[in-house]
C-alpha cells in the first residue's frame, strides 16, 4: 500500500471507531488480524477480526470504564508505506473510580486495504496499577 491509502486506511479507522461502527470495522481489518499488547498486559494477544472487532468496537471500554466517560485523543499520526504510527491519549474513569490518563503508541500493519497487524505500547506498570492487573480478586 502507498503511504497515502495507509494514512486513508488509519483515518478511516479512528472515524469507525468513534462512531461505534462495528460493521465497517468488520470491513477494515483483515479476516486474520492480530492485535497485540504487550506482554504483561492479560490475554496480551488477540487473533482473528471478529475477536478483535468485539474488543476494540467497545468492550474493552465497556468492561474497564464508566459508561460515558472514555475519551480518545489522537495526538499524531505518521506513516510510511503501509505501516503507520499514531500516538494517542485514553481519559476515563473506571469501574472503581479511578482516574485512567493514559498515554499509547499503536503501529499498525496494512495489505490489500486493510489492517492486518495491530501492535500496542503503553505505561504498563502504570495500566497494572489503576485497573489492578494481577490483584487476587
Amino acid at each position: 500500500m502507498t503511504t497515502e491509502q495507509t494514512k486513508a486506511l488509519i483515518d478511516d479507522l479512528y472515524a469507525t471507531l468513534g462512531r461505534g461502527d462495528r460493521n465497517h470495522l468488520m470491513e477494515i481489518l483483515s479476516e486474520d488480524v492480530v492485535w497485540q499488547m504487550p506482554a504483561s498486559v492479560p490475554d496480551g494477544v488477540l487473533h482473528g477480526r471478529e475477536r478483535v472487532v468485539r474488543e476494540l468496537g467497545t468492550e474493552t471500554v465497556r468492561r474497564l470504564f464508566q459508561k460515558g466517560t472514555f475519551r480518545l485523543k489522537i495526538h499524531n499520526i505518521y506513516a510510511d508505506g503501509d505501516t503507520a504510527i499514531v500516538q494517542t491519549n485514553a481519559h476515563a474513569i473506571t469501574k472503581e473510580d479511578k482516574v485512567y490518563d493514559m498515554e499509547y503508541a499503536w503501529i499498525y500493519s496494512c495489505r490489500d486495504g486493510k489492517i492486518t497487524y495491530i501492535r500496542e505500547y503503553l505505561d504498563t506498570k502504570r495500566s497494572s496499577d489503576i485497573l489492578g492487573w494481577g490483584e487476587t480478586r
